[in-house]
């Protein structure tokens, strides 16, 4: 996700590969070798302007000829109202606790949000868990490690753009909106930053143990920067088993890897001019985290909307450790250069038990 424009590359691979899965584009020789052609680590090192102009011209050509278009959400403003009082039904509520927190009660999961943090997620229980968190949202005297004395929240966004000595989060308070449909309660609030108005979208299932995010990013300015967003944190609550995590590596089948004693963190810097190196490709668009006893969570999301790449940063401490996934949409190293293109990104929250 560095490059000219790397997340939009990876996205059209995705999009051209399901298609021809779908066997909406011919599985032949050329467009076979086109897919190949856009999925090489050429475009994504030192490319030059005509070259790079010459493949997306190539690539936009391809996406008319085999109409694989992608419908982008769009958000109505129009269709929200503000929240300004608790709203109960008898089969769910809202309800503002001490003007600080949010709480949506359904007969399927229990979500709160800090109203202060940008809809940071307090904690995210669900029916299969009996209603206990496995996410939360951490104060700064939580962990006993000076490295970890600090405020850590569930569900933001974080952007830097280091050669501006630029830092944005959502971490603030909004007005929100929110719209009522028979199967979904949704909260959206605005954010404007430097660089981009972000909309992040909260969606709770009514007929099912789903809890969605979205974040979509409109008026962007060119930057090169490093935007992470979804930064979820296990709850302690979780975090006394021992956890594995669960996805696919580019295969057909899921492979799964358990959280020993060392401490790794994919986001870890490797110089001024690299901000990470590692992720997890999770190629099927699904993450599960869980116990040796698979009670844990799924997120789902759609490479083939929007590609995003997984991280975790995980540190083993007593007596609580530190287990956090992120979804990074933008890193930096020397082959980055200003782009306005960031597509939306939607992530899914379920149970597993």
């Amino acid at each position: 996700v560095t490059g000219r424009d790397d997340q939009f590359l990876n996205t059209m691979s995705y999009r051209i590969f399901h298609a021809m899965k779908k066997n909406l584009v011919p599985q032949n020789k050329k467009n076979i070798r086109f897919l190949l052609e856009n999925s090489a680590s050429d475009l994504r090192t030192h490319i030059t302007l005509p070259r790079w102009d010459s493949h997306i011209k190539r690539l936009n050509n391809f996406i008319d000829k085999y109409k694989i278009y992608k419908k982008i959400q769009r958000i109505n403003k129009g269709y929200y109202q503000e929240l300004n009082s608790d709203i109960t039904n008898p089969k769910w509520s809202i309800k503002t606790i001490d003007k600080k927190y949010l709480e949506i009660q359904t007969q399927h999961s229990q979500l709160k949000l800090n109203i202060k943090k940008g809809l940071s997620i307090e904690s995210l229980k669900f029916k299969n868990h009996k209603f206990q968190p496995y996410l939360k949202s951490f104060e700064n005297d939580f962990f006993d490690s000076i490295s970890f004395g600090a405020d850590f929240f569930s569900g933001n966004v974080l952007l830097e753009v280091p050669s501006q000595m630029k830092r944005f989060t959502d971490l603030t308070e909004s007005k929100i909106l929110y719209q009522l449909s028979a199967n979904r309660i949704s909260l959206l609030i605005e954010v404007p930053s430097t660089f981009f108005i972000l909309q992040k979208i909260i969606a709770i299932d009514l007929s099912s143990q789903k809890v969605s995010l979205g974040y979509i990013f409109k008026n962007i300015k060119p930057f090169i920067g490093i935007l992470r967003v979804g930064n979820f944190l296990f709850s302690d609550l979780a975090m006394k088993k021992k956890m594995k995590i669960k996805t696919m590596l580019g295969g057909e089948e899921y492979e799964c890897f358990e959280f020993g004693d060392k401490s790794f963190d994919h986001t870890e810097a490797v110089s001024q001019f690299v901000s990470s190196s590692r992720g997890i490709p999770a190629t099927s668009g699904v993450i599960e985290i869980s116990d040796t006893q698979n009670t844990g969570l799924r997120f789902s999301f759609d490479n083939e909307s929007t590609f995003s790449m997984p991280m975790i940063k995980y540190k083993k401490m007593d007596p609580h450790s530190f287990l956090r996934l992120i979804f990074s949409l933008r890193e930096l190293d020397d082959t980055s250069k200003p782009s306005k293109n960031i597509q939306p990104t939607f992530i899914s929250i379920t149970p597993i038990s």
